[in-house]
């Protein structure tokens, strides 16, 4: 099981890619700066709500998020 750490660290591989800010992606995914802190660090669960928002941002699709993760950190 891929634990939210690693989750964490993908959502940032994402963002370093997308050349996108944390306060960008705060403002984006309309919650704030220390929620983007949690979600780098592992300490929250990205939600189904959640997925959907970076599958627009990401363009990664949020019914793939877990698997995604699953398969490539694996």
């Amino acid at each position: 099981m891929v634990s939210q750490l690693e989750k964490g660290q993908m959502l940032e591989t994402f963002l370093s890619l997308s050349q996108l800010t944390k306060k960008e992606l705060a403002e984006k995914l309309a919650i704030d700066e220390p929620e983007i802190q949690k979600l780098l660090a592992g300490e929250v669960e990205i939600s189904p709500e959640l997925a959907l928002k970076l599958e627009k941002i990401f363009d990664v699709p949020a019914g793939l998020w877990n698997k995604f993760v699953e398969r490539y950190l694996s």
